[in-house]
């Protein structure tokens, strides 16, 4: 008997549902559930996933592969599922909301980092023509400040 056969059966045994029953939840005809419990033949992709979604099941597993029965639903998922749906509109306007807000404060949390910054620097007066030393002066500045910048970014990296 193949994989598929054996899994379909224990997984209508462990969900108490009769083939009939699959039937009508999937819309499969009961004749190919017979002939695939039988090991007759395998069911094509398209009906695995349908038995799956129907049963609530790990349609890899269906399939033969070596992972749990049971999907990989989260405990939030197995709780919303069992609302009504009243209740279920009202946890995921509340969800939609505290994501809202959390990425909200992450963009203003968020400084982006440049390893280049852009300064002005504006003269009291527009018409005073500086002097090359006056120049270097201030392009050691600003060379020093891009320095401590520079240093405050790679202790802020090991610090992570």
């Amino acid at each position: 008997m193949n994989i598929f056969a054996v899994r379909l059966k224990e997984a209508l045994t462990a969900k108490n549902i009769k083939p009939s029953e699959l039937a009508k939840k999937t819309g499969i005809g009961k004749s190919s559930i017979s002939d695939w419990l039988a090991g007759r033949y395998e069911a094509k992709q398209d009906k695995v996933y349908r038995i799956a979604d129907a049963l609530d099941i790990n349609e890899a597993w269906l399939m033969g592969q070596e992972v749990p029965m049971e999907k990989n639903a989260s405990t939030i998922d197995r709780i919303y599922k069992k609302l009504e749906p009243q209740r279920q509109a009202i946890v995921y306007q509340f969800a939609e909301q505290q994501l809202h807000e959390q990425q909200t404060q992450a963009e203003i949390l968020s400084f982006p980092r440049r390893d280049e910054m852009t300064l002005a620097a504006h003269a009291g007066d527009p018409e005073k023509i500086f002097s090359k030393e006056e120049i270097e002066k201030i392009h050691d500045y600003l060379d020093e400040i891009d320095a401590k910048y520079q240093q405050s970014i790679s202790s802020d990296k090991k610090e992570d």
